[in-house]
C-alpha cells in the first residue's frame, strides 16, 4: 500500500500542471499544425505521420476542414481534409498519438485561404459529427475574409477600429460554441495586423486592410474563445513578429496566446523565420505561462533547394529549434 501511494504521489508532483483550456499551466503551449496532404497512404495508423509526431506538441492541428463540409460518418472527401484514408483511419491515427501523448489536444482547423469562400454556408453541426466520430477535442477557425471592410469609428469618445467582419466573426464563434460546449477547446486564427490600428499601436507598421481586423476579440464574445494564434508571417518587409504579439496581448490579457511561424520563405518578402530565428521568437515568448508558439507545417517538407538547412528548415526540424526556444527538454 505504502508503495502505491507513493507511486501516486510521485505521478502527481510530477505530472504536468494543465491549466483551463487544458494546456501546460507551468510554461508556454507548442501548437502545431498538421498538413493534412503530406500525409502518406499507409496500412498501419500507428505508422502515419500524424500518430508520429513528437511528444513535445502540446496541441495538434488538423488542417483543414471546409466551413460548408458534409460528413458521411466515413468519407472525408466532402469535409476538405486531404488525407488518404477514411474517418475511421483517422481515429486510430489520432488514438495511437494520444496513447504516446496523452496530455495533447487535437483540433481540426476550419477554412483558411483555400476554403475562403464557404463561410456562409458554414455547417457547425457536420462539423460536430466529424469531431467526434475521429475523437478531436475542438476547432480552430481560421476564418480569412477576402474583404473585411473596416475604418475607424469612435464609441463612446474612444477612437477605435469596426470592421464588417466583426459581425461575421462573432456569428461564427457563437454558432460553433453552441454546438461544442467546454471543455472542448476553440482556437481562433488572427491576422498579422489584426490588433493594430488603436491606442499605443495606432500607428505600427504595416498598415493594411486588415489593421484592426481581430479587435473585435477584447468584447464579451472573445470568452468563447480558448485559444488566440497570431499569424505573424505574409504581412511584408515592415512586419514585426514580437510588436503584433504585444498588440494582441493587450487584447487578450491572461488568456492563451500564440505567436504563429511558418516555413520560409516569406510569402509577402518579410522576416523568414530561419531555425535560429524560430529558436529566438519561441524565446521571448516563455515569460507568460499563457504565452506559446504556433507552427504551420509540422510535418512540411523544406521548402529551399537542398534539403533542410537551418536557412530553410523542415517541419521536424523547426519543432527542435522552437522546443529549445521553449526551454523544454527532450527536443
Amino acid at each position: 500500500m505504502q508503495r502505491i501511494l507513493g507511486l501516486a504521489l510521485a505521478f502527481f508532483l510530477t505530472a504536468p500542471v494543465l491549466a483551463q483550456d487544458g494546456l501546460p499551466a507551468n510554461g508556454p503551449a507548442f501548437l502545431g499544425i498538421y498538413q493534412t496532404w503530406q500525409e502518406q497512404s499507409v496500412s498501419d495508423p500507428t505508422q502515419t505521420q500524424l500518430a508520429l509526431l513528437p511528444k513535445t506538441l502540446d496541441v495538434v492541428v488538423i488542417f483543414a476542414a471546409r466551413p460548408d463540409l458534409s460528413f458521411d460518418g466515413t468519407n472525408l472527401a466532402s469535409t476538405g481534409l486531404q488525407l488518404p484514408f477514411n474517418a475511421q483511419f483517422l481515429a486510430q491515427a489520432i488514438a495511437a498519438l494520444k496513447l504516446r501523448n496523452p496530455n495533447v489536444k487535437v483540433l481540426v482547423s476550419v477554412g483558411g485561404s483555400a476554403y475562403a469562400g464557404g463561410w456562409s454556408n458554414f455547417q457547425p453541426t457536420a462539423l460536430l459529427a466529424l469531431i467526434t466520430a475521429i475523437g478531436a477535442d475542438g476547432v480552430d477557425l481560421d476564418y480569412e475574409p477576402q474583404a473585411p471592410n473596416c475604418a475607424p469609428v469612435k464609441i463612446d469618445n474612444v477612437a477605435t477600429i469596426k470592421c464588417a467582419s466583426d459581425a461575421v466573426w462573432t456569428k461564427i464563434v457563437q454558432r460553433t460554441r453552441a454546438v461544442l460546449p467546454r471543455p472542448y477547446l476553440i482556437g481562433v486564427d488572427g491576422w498579422s495586423v489584426g490588433a493594430y490600428g488603436v491606442g499605443k499601436f495606432v500607428n505600427y507598421k504595416p498598415v493594411s486592410q486588415y489593421t484592426g481586423s481581430m479587435l473585435w476579440i477584447a468584447q464579451p464574445v472573445g470568452a468563447l474563445v480558448d485559444i488566440l494564434t497570431v499569424l505573424a508571417y505574409d504581412a511584408g518587409p515592415t512586419f514585426d513578429p514580437s510588436q503584433a504579439y504585444l498588440a494582441y496581448s493587450s487584447l487578450w490579457r491572461q488568456r492563451r496566446l500564440l505567436l504563429g511561424m511558418t516555413l520560409p520563405p516569406d510569402a509577402q518578402g518579410g522576416l523568414s523565420y530561419t531555425a535560429p530565428r524560430m529558436r529566438f521568437y519561441a524565446s521571448t515568448v516563455t515569460a507568460s505561462s499563457f504565452g506559446g508558439v504556433a507552427l504551420y507545417g509540422v510535418n512540411a517538407p523544406s521548402n529551399g533547394k537542398t534539403g533542410a538547412t537551418l536557412n530553410f528548415p523542415d517541419g521536424a526540424m523547426a519543432m527542435t529549434y522552437i522546443c529549445h526556444g521553449l526551454g523544454r527538454g527532450g527536443c
